[in-house]
């Protein structure tokens, strides 16, 4: 049996310890006692759990859930009630996607950074980087979507550096529904899939076309149901339900530099 490399080894170890967290976490008195009620265990998180829980009553919550993109609604649905069936602790199921998906993330830049040239000294640091970034540590053990979101990012540019377009294209093409930033993900690997077709590199041009599948087929089916694609994703952004949007008005100018001090601290060695 191959022994496993140690940027691998380091990324399994950091994602059982986020696993133990993730459960930790889930236990609202550890939780609260560990963080003291701040952003693990907030309101966000048990919405997006119950949302889930209560899909199978009620279909239509996973396209009309107004905190999660349907594809992130439809996992916590499939976990949540799985994990009802076994025991699980509220919120745990969506933790466990969390840390499975920062574990892919951790694999998926050690093989990256091999890929383009770096030897395993990169590869290991880059593991650390990514691995001990609050940030990063932080959102592995939550119910958002955004390690998952990131795992098909990292995972797609493995791929597309190894010129496997086809599976790149599965991967990234799942992206929009997951959060909704990933339609810009797919914008920019559809640029680069556009370029390697052009140079008639083997299977872009096929992948260009699985790429707008995901998303292309849900919009479509959405049409179908309502009449107009955008329909749920409009109930996201009105003003009630849209405190999140871009330049919102109800979030004055001078709270962005604050924003960016608190970003550029949180996920700094992420940004190095």
């Amino acid at each position: 049996m191959r022994e496993m490399r140690t940027p691998e080894r380091w990324a399994l170890g950091l994602a059982c310890a986020l696993g133990v967290l993730a459960v930790l976490v889930s236990i609202p008195a550890i939780g609260e006692w560990l963080f003291h009620g701040f952003f693990v265990q907030d309101a966000d998180e048990v919405i997006r759990s119950w949302y889930g829980r209560c899909s199978l009553q009620n279909p239509n919550i996973i396209p009309y859930s107004h905190l999660s993109m349907p594809g992130w609604t439809a996992i916590l649905a499939v976990g949540e009630n799985l994990g009802r069936l076994v025991g699980l602790p509220f919120t745990l199921p969506g933790r466990l996607v969390s840390v499975v998906s920062a574990w892919l993330v951790l694999r998926s830049a050690a093989a990256f950074v091999r890929t383009v040239g770096g030897d395993e000294r990169a590869a290991l640091a880059v593991v650390l980087l990514i691995g001990l970034s609050p940030g990063f540590v932080l959102m592995s053990i939550t119910v958002y979507p955004e390690v998952t979101l990131l795992a098909l990012i990292v995972l797609g540019l493995r791929l597309l550096s190894e010129s496997r377009h086809v599976a790149a294209a599965l991967v990234v093409g799942w992206a929009p529904l997951i959060r909704w930033e990933g339609a810009l993900i797919v914008a920019l690997f559809a640029a680069a899939l556009t370029i390697r077709a052009w140079r008639a590199a083997p299977g872009a041009r096929l992948a260009l076309g699985l790429l707008l599948v995901p998303y292309g087929g849900y919009l479509a089916v959405a049409a179908a149901r309502w009449g107009n694609p955008f329909t749920p994703l409009a109930w996201r952004t009105t003003k009630f339900m849209g405190a999140w949007r871009l330049w919102n008005p109800d979030v004055p100018p001078g709270r962005f530099w604050e924003a960016v001090t608190h970003l550029a601290t949180l996920y700094s060695p992420v940004v190095l």
